[in-house]
């Protein structure tokens, strides 16, 4: 899970860059609009990532083919 925690490391680097230029009007409202969507989906695929690594903690995956075939028609 060591991989998925560097990735959330690297989204917390790379999710806000600042701008050189500041925009006005319409312009600054949408680019306002796409940090804060970015910034949403940043925390939300941390927060998923988070959960993993935390379920990973408490029960490690067995990934055998009974259970991928389980997990199969659990779904379906």
């Amino acid at each position: 899970m060591t991989s998925l925690h560097h990735i959330a490391q690297a989204l917390d680097s790379t999710a806000v860059r600042k701008i050189p230029a500041e925009p006005t009007g319409a312009a600054k409202i949408f680019q306002f609009h796409c940090r804060t969507n970015i910034l949403h989906s940043v925390f939300t695929l941390k927060s998923r990532i988070q959960e993993i690594e935390i379920k990973n903690l408490i029960a490690p995956p067995i990934t055998t083919a009974k259970n991928l075939v389980n997990s199969y028609r659990r779904r379906h």
